[in-house]
């Protein structure tokens, strides 16, 4: 659990023990990030993945490049094409078992693959012994989500103005759980926007210029959905 008492953060296990504490704590843990009181408005999803390794066929061992058009398929290595991946909507928050890889979506693999190109694995094949699944957080924009946690309570009520239309109306300043900060939301290309978005953070923290421009800063703000939802009178 994470709480705080004045400047200082504190992170407990699951007897209520306090294993750290630190004036600074960011939120890295993917869906997870919802099951937090502090970011509990966050509107993630969880998109279940699952890649299959399959073993070549005559006509497939000799791609040199990676097809990707949806699915995709990787040259060989180690003996083993890399195919996915599925892409399904799975309610966390209530069967983490879902998780676990199955044969079903091997076959489903494969058969994308089959699909837009029928002779690359023509023939005899065989599903190698690995596959993996994995769960992908996902925001509604399809964008990260990165920068200081809001103070919920205190958006909602500043903001108010902005259920009735009033974009015009002076509001004080953002509210923030003063360091907090989360990153989460990167969807299936977290391995190319992680880096910078974790930049972004640590430019709000040192107060460092930003790596950014300010709409695209804005455009990752954790803040933009309560926005959006007031907007829209959602909330």
């Amino acid at each position: 659990s994470l709480s705080h008492k004045g400047d200082v953060w504190k992170i407990a296990d699951s007897t209520g023990r306090v294993q750290t504490q630190a004036d600074v704590v960011i939120l890295a843990n993917g869906i997870d990030v919802s099951r937090i009181p502090f970011t509990s408005l966050l509107p993630l999803a969880a998109m279940r993945g699952q890649i299959s390794m399959i073993s070549p066929t005559d006509i497939s061992k000799s791609l040199r490049t990676v097809l990707s058009f949806g699915p995709y398929i990787t040259p060989p290595h180690l003996g083993a094409h890399c195919v996915g991946a599925t892409y399904d909507s799975i309610d966390y928050s209530q069967n983490t078992t879902q998780v676990a890889a199955c044969e079903a979506d091997d076959a489903r693999n494969i058969e994308a693959i089959n699909s837009a190109l029928p002779d690359m694995l023509s023939g005899t094949h065989t599903i190698a012994p690995y596959h993996r699944a994995a769960i992908r957080c996902t925001s509604p924009d399809h964008l990260p989500i990165a920068g200081p946690v809001p103070d919920q309570f205190e958006f909602l009520r500043d903001y108010a103005d902005l259920r009735h239309g009033h974009p015009w109306t002076k509001h004080p300043k953002a509210a923030y759980q003063k360091g907090l900060y989360v990153l989460t939301g990167l969807g299936s290309r977290g391995l190319t926007s992680a880096p910078l978005a974790a930049e972004t953070i640590a430019a709000h923290i040192s107060n460092e210029p930003w790596p950014l421009e300010r709409d695209l800063i804005t455009a990752m703000h954790p803040g933009r959905f309560l926005i959006r939802d007031l907007k829209r009178r959602n909330v």
